[in-house]
């Protein structure tokens, strides 16, 4: 997998991570923008800069030898709080007696409004990185940990979806001979074929799995 990040202005974005989410590992774009990555049918891959907005990008399922995808970053504003710059006390008393005096908020949290893009479908530079506080950031943040789960489910969404497309209830009526549409519903719940299987094996080996299903769901069902 391969491409350019830029701007809005198509201003190359250099020193952006590219991690795969998926396989832990991640690498750097160069001063024109470009980077490589390796990548597996359906990894989420996620794109960050500071200042920019977040973006997921899913890998289609269908495995190609040269994926090139270039992506345009928009950017994100950072709203500081106001800063009072006061005049430096006389003598220690006085120092001492404003300190104390000094009413600081209970808490004061910037957001970062880093909001995630979520892409899905297809995207020469850098090295593959794992930084220690990257790696401590995924082990130990809850909202890493959520947005694992999160990319997780939507990985798994998209794997359904597009299994969906090589068997459903056309091809199982076709293969089995089934006609009504209860009957076949009852034989794709028997025949609990894993997403994965079903977009990795070939026509063939598709037709002789569900076959070999209805064998025995027949057999059950006599």
């Amino acid at each position: 997998m391969y491409g350019k990040v830029t701007t809005q202005k198509n201003t190359p974005l250099s020193n952006l991570h590219v991690i795969d989410l998926t396989t832990k590992t991640g690498t750097i774009t160069d001063r024109e923008g470009l980077y490589r990555l390796p990548v597996y049918a359906f990894d989420t891959v996620r794109f960050t800069s500071i200042g920019f907005k977040t973006i997921l990008f899913i890998v289609p399922g269908i495995a190609e030898d040269i994926l090139q995808t270039n992506l345009q970053l928009y950017s994100d504003t950072l709203n500081l709080t106001e800063i009072v710059i006061r005049p430096y006390p006389k003598d220690y008393p006085t120092l001492k007696r404003e300190f104390l005096a000094l009413k600081l908020p209970e808490e004061n949290k910037i957001n970062m409004h880093l909001e995630e893009v979520l892409i899905q479908g297809p995207i020469d530079a850098g090295m593959v990185i794992q930084g220690p506080f990257t790696a401590l950031y995924e082990a130990l943040s809850r909202h890493a940990k959520v947005m694992r789960k999160y990319e997780n489910l939507i990985r798994q969404d998209n794997l359904k979806l597009l299994s969906g497309k090589r068997y459903n209830m056309g091809v199982v009526s076709k293969i089995t001979g089934l006609k009504e549409e209860q009957e076949i519903m009852k034989f794709i719940e028997y025949c609990n074929l894993e997403p994965e299987f079903i977009l990795k094996v070939s026509d063939y080996d598709l037709y002789c799995a569900v076959k070999e299903c209805y064998r025995r769901f027949k057999s059950q069902n006599d």
